[in-house]
């Protein structure tokens, strides 16, 4: 191969007018679905990005400030109903990647000069959390340091403990919501097992910044959510804490199966016990009669979860003394 000097006289020359961008640069595209659901936005998109940084040797270590996210469509683009979201999400969480404002890629491709990359990630594929068990084998440090890192951003240090109970039931709208609720919350509020533990309903926390979401998670012990993306926010409960999650009834022959949903995550965190609530049966669960209860589909994505204290309250008292274990 024969190596040509560049000659920056020579108009003509190719590479003559061009510019270095020091720093790494991480190139993707923002909600590429324009899903905006929190927990996936921070455990795709996100999480995505952070970990790809986390793979190689020369970006392991790069501290915020290093980095800048280069996105096809920013906010911006999207229409005016998703615009406030979107900058909500990438306002509160982007911060544990970048200290940077996000850039158009339009902008770098309206420069008059050739653009070269000191460092360039580019895309993040399958690198998001939510996906196959071998993907996120081995990354369980990873989900333990991008916990640790947000809630720092926001000023919380995450290895604090709740020094009281506090059991949230999630009330969701929309599918796999608990079809009675309110009637749960009256069991557990009646059951002498739990009397003078605090007990809320958690019905409005998505109209709060990100940030107080985040301090307001450090005050629980016990969550009792939903599968699905909402479920995912309580990464960032407190250490020694419990996630119980519903999971789904996967139709067969004749019978059910319990499934769990985003399992392929669960199973690789280290600070929280995470509990699977069992639905099994077709009395477990309430479907719209439009929907088929032996279609896999209508099942996983539509069911409301129907919530038995025999199966409920034992998931709740082996959080309460694990809490209390010293580990």
């Amino acid at each position: 191969m024969k190596l040509n000097p560049i000659n920056n006289s020579n108009l003509s020359e190719f590479n003559r007018n061009r510019t270095y961008l020091n720093n790494t640069y991480l190139i993707y595209q923002l909600l590429a679905h324009q899903d905006m659901n929190l927990g996936h936005f921070i455990f795709d998109d996100v999480f995505g990005l952070y970990s790809n940084l986390k793979q190689f040797r020369s970006t392991r270590f790069n501290s915020p400030n290093q980095n800048y996210i280069v996105a096809y469509e920013t906010c911006y683009r999207f229409n005016e109903a998703l615009q406030d979201l979107c900058y909500k999400f990438t306002e509160g969480i982007f911060p544990v990647v970048t200290s940077h404002r996000i850039l158009s890629i339009d902008s770098l491709l309206r420069s008059s000069k050739r653009i070269c990359f000191r460092q360039l990630i580019a895309g993040q594929g399958l690198s998001g959390a939510i996906g196959y068990y071998p993907k996120n084998l081995h990354r369980a440090p990873i989900f333990d340091e991008f916990r640790s890192d947000l809630l720092r951003i926001h000023g919380i240090n995450p290895d604090l403990t709740p020094q009281h109970h506090h059991i949230v039931i999630v009330k969701k709208d929309g599918r796999r919501k608990f079809q009675n609720l309110n009637e749960i919350y009256t069991k557990i509020q009646t059951a002498r097992q739990y009397s003078g533990i605090k007990l809320t309903i958690l019905d409005n926390f998505v109209s709060m910044t990100i940030a107080d979401q985040l301090k307001l998670f450090q005050t629980i012990t016990i969550v009792i959510s939903p599968c699905g993306g909402i479920s995912l926010l309580f990464s960032f409960l407190p250490r020694k804490s419990t996630l119980i999650v519903s999971g789904f009834a996967q139709p067969e022959k004749n019978d059910y199966r319990a499934e769990r949903m985003e399992a392929v995550y669960w199973d690789y965190q280290s600070h929280l016990n995470v509990l699977h609530y069992p639905v099994e049966s077709d009395d477990d669960f309430q479907l719209d009669p439009s929907l088929k209860k032996d279609d896999f589909v209508d099942v996983r994505n539509n069911a409301d979860i129907i919530l038995k204290t025999e199966k409920l309250f034992p998931l709740i008292d082996r959080a309460i003394i694990r809490a209390s274990l010293q580990y």
